[in-house]
């Protein structure tokens, strides 16, 4: 089980629950995921296809031997946060770019990353609890025929900030094809005033192993 900063990083997302098996990332052989109820992001993990290639060859310093077996476990926000930070930064070994499991036990594993200079091993207590069954939910999506439209992530960042600024505690979104706007609407009821925006779509192209995402002209 292997898995890169963008894995890790979501736990920013997970640290503030009142359920505290929530406080966690779900760590499973494919993904890891956090939600609170309201809203749920999944990342998948590398290498996709062709994994067990990738667990084969990986380096093994200290006779550190990357775990084979696939499991699922809650995955602590602050060991998350330790993982993220102790990643290589774009290691020309493309590699050493991520963490990977070497002790899985019933109540506790232990992750390492290394530059084949350092190797930091980051053992933690599992949290005892089970995830939500976020399948479940994802399996109500319809499949048939969806439309897809790309926007760019940081306007819509931008955009909500300014909502969020405002006190405004929800939008409205409103979409109308792949070559309109989308209007994103958020009502101030103290004042009385509404917030009106547009965010352009995206020229998105699917294809089976990757997203190719050009911003439209």
């Amino acid at each position: 089980m292997i898995y890169n900063k963008t894995n890790f990083r979501i736990h920013s997302l997970a640290e503030k629950e009142s359920r505290y098996y929530l406080n966690g990332l779900h760590v499973t052989p494919n993904y890891t995921e956090v939600t609170n109820g309201h809203y749920l992001i999944r990342v998948d993990a590398p290498f996709s296809g062709k994994r067990k290639e990738v667990l084969r060859d990986l380096p093994t310093p200290n006779n550190y031997k990357p775990v084979t077996k696939e499991s699922k476990f809650i995955l602590p926000a602050d060991t998350a946060r330790e993982l993220e930070k102790n990643i290589p930064n774009e290691r020309s070994i493309t590699i050493l770019n991520n963490a990977w499991l070497v002790e899985d036990k019933e109540d506790e594993a232990t992750f390492i990353t290394t530059d084949m200079q350092t190797t930091k091993p980051v053992t933690f207590r599992k949290v005892d609890q089970r995830f939500p069954n976020t399948d479940s939910i994802l399996e109500k999506i319809p499949k048939d025929a969806p439309i897809t439209i790309g926007f760019n992530p940081d306007y819509m960042i931008k955009i909500c900030q300014q909502y969020k600024k405002a006190g405004i505690q929800g939008v409205a979104l409103s979409l109308y094809g792949t070559e309109t706007a989308m209007k994103i609407q958020g009502k101030d009821v103290h004042n009385e005033q509404t917030i009106t925006s547009l965010l352009m779509p995206m020229k998105v192209a699917i294809a089976d192993s990757a997203w190719n995402v050009e911003e439209k002209k």
